[in-house]
């Protein structure tokens, strides 16, 4: 049976029918009192969460949709968009980025303009990186296409745009971005077809560290694929960056020297996202899935363990209350993921 939530919030919502019976999907695993899972209807490709609510924006191959996990509420619907971020405005107010047709265009939390569209410099690409972050505390984006070698840095309050070359080839674009701070100072990667991993000032454009790939001291290095996802952590207030790729691995990096960390093992199917977590013991876990299945690896990207589930999986990520976040080709579920990852 399915029951349906009656709450009302401060702006427009669709109330989202809630299954309160163990969740199928899960071989073994019985729902909590927290455990969500919603049918929604399309393939939830990305789960992008945002900081410090309990929101998230579920990005659908047609549609993109502000949810509230807790509430189970979707609170708005945005444009189709190839990327879309959230951010905060120098005001407070929650808005939202998205590319749709090669044009950066703004929302704020009531669906409405919160500034004017920016075309991007590339009219026949495809920007499919789009993160958002701050400098000085002032909210900036970072866009990357997959056809060009620059990164935009981009002010939603000016419009002002900035763009940095952050690959040497002309043909090798972006596709993956994260961002941090170390020093108190914000850093960007990127990550793409040239299989590297930059780390560079996103104000100057100056490169910091380039990660290296292929056959090291007769030892094989970094990704031999594209760079698809980048995720920015901290190990014992150490920077790191784990990275996944087409190969069909996930790669650890120190983020100050370069140096790959660990790598895993090939999975057996493409990734279908990356994300950072912990565990019950306070332990870093990183976090990805196939086609079936979720792996927990442990901060040198080497298994800890599975989780089979018996529906195609299309996308993970880990939400700000550090429950896990699943993406389905027609659902989407939240899950207290902690007790499910032990060695």
């Amino acid at each position: 049976m399915a029951d349906t939530l009656s709450v009302m919030i401060g702006v427009e919502g669709i109330h989202l029918p809630q299954l309160t019976r163990a969740i199928p999907l899960l071989a073994g695993v019985t729902m909590g009192a927290e455990d969500i899972y919603t049918p929604l209807g399309y393939p939830v490709t990305a789960i992008i969460p945002v900081p410090t609510t309990s929101f998230a924006l579920l990005v659908g191959r047609e549609q993109t949709q502000l949810w509230d996990y807790n509430l189970n509420i979707v609170m708005l619907r945005l444009p189709d968009c190839s990327a879309v971020a959230p951010y905060w405005n120098v005001d407070g107010s929650l808005c939202f980025a998205g590319v749709t047709e090669q044009r950066l265009r703004f929302w704020g939390i009531d669906g409405k303009p919160a500034a004017a569209d920016l075309p991007l410099p590339n009219p026949d690409g495809f920007a499919q990186a789009l993160i958002a972050f701050t400098i000085d505390n002032q909210p900036r984006l970072a866009v990357g296409d997959d056809e060009d070698p620059e990164v935009h840095i981009v002010d939603p309050a000016t419009g002002q745009l900035l763009s940095h070359r952050v690959t040497p080839d002309e043909d090798e674009g972006v596709l993956s971005l994260t961002s941090g701070v170390h020093d108190g100072k914000t850093l960007v990667v990127t990550g793409g077809w040239d299989r590297r991993i930059c780390l560079w000032d996103p104000t100057t454009g100056q490169l910091v560290v380039r990660t290296y790939f292929g056959m090291v001291d007769e030892q094989l290095w970094g990704h031999t694929e594209a760079v698809e996802y980048l995720r920015w952590f901290t190990i014992e207030g150490q920077p790191r960056i784990a990275s996944g790729s087409e190969d069909r691995t996930v790669a650890v990096w120190d983020a100050l020297t370069g140096a790959c960390l660990g790598r895993s093992p090939a999975f057996p199917g493409f990734l279908k996202g990356l994300a950072v977590g912990t565990d019950r013991t306070g332990d870093t876990r990183l976090i990805t899935a196939t086609d079936h299945t979720i792996h927990i690896l442990d901060a040198q990207a080497q298994p800890v363990a599975e989780l089979e589930v018996s529906t195609e999986i299309h996308s993970v990520t880990i939400l700000p209350d550090n429950r896990m976040g699943i993406g389905y080709h027609d659902a989407v579920a939240v899950i207290d993921w902690t007790c499910m990852a032990r060695a």
